[in-house]
């Protein structure tokens, strides 16, 4: 006797990948999915199982948005700078850092610099 699945029935991992997903994910997707947090799954025995729900709901979790798009005029944005001047801007701003860092530094040792200034202090006191 054979029944139509419903919601609450629990169906096993390749069950799920041939009837829910038409061969086109595999268990061991499914079971990635478990381990990602997407899917909460039952073991029995050496199989595991979850709910026709359960799946249904890996679907619409994994629903992945349109992108944005990334060029071309839209005309709801504002005339102005384009997108890429901040990005500009920064990467000047690093390489003029870089540049500055490669540069050697003056000399700083005690010689050379407290004879050129001002006398040294003592520090006892007459």
């Amino acid at each position: 006797m054979s029944r139509a699945m419903t919601d609450d029935d629990l169906i096993t991992l390749k069950d799920a990948s041939e009837v829910i997903f038409g061969g086109k994910v595999s268990p061991a997707t499914l079971k990635d999915q478990w381990r990602r947090g997407n899917l909460e799954l039952s073991k029995i025995g050496r199989s595991y199982f979850a709910s026709v729900a359960d799946f249904k709901g890996l679907k619409t979790k994994c629903l992945v948005e349109a992108p944005a798009r990334d060029s071309g005029s839209t005309r709801s944005e504002e005339p102005g700078q384009s997108s890429t001047v901040e990005a500009v801007a920064a990467q000047d701003s690093l390489l003029q850092t870089i540049s500055e860092l490669r540069n050697p530094l003056a000399n700083t040792s005690r010689r050379n610099t407290s004879s050129k200034t001002a006398p040294r202090r003592s520090s006892q006191t007459f």
